[in-house]
């Protein structure tokens, strides 16, 4: 998904069909874009970054961010 506003990507071509075609395969496993990067507004690579959540692994649901992350966490304010 790297290119020019040209090249009219959308969720029914390419990369971006694939990702959908794959998530309506698998139950166990999605792979979605990394939303949290979206207020790099200045950052065009924020667009191309995407996890694979694998929900059944056996340490999906741990917490793996470490004290200063839950400290950095509860100090967030949300904009809606």
């Amino acid at each position: 998904m790297i290119g020019s506003e040209d090249e009219m990507y959308n969720d029914f071509t390419g990369e971006l069909l694939a990702i959908n075609e794959f998530n309506d395969n698998n139950n166990k496993k999605k792979i979605s874009l990394n939303k949290n990067l979206m207020s790099l507004s200045s950052q065009s690579w924020k667009n191309q970054i995407y996890h694979l959540h694998s929900f059944d692994h056996p340490h999906y649901n741990n917490y793996i961010g470490g004290s200063e992350q839950k400290k950095i966490n509860k100090s967030i304010k949300y904009k809606y």
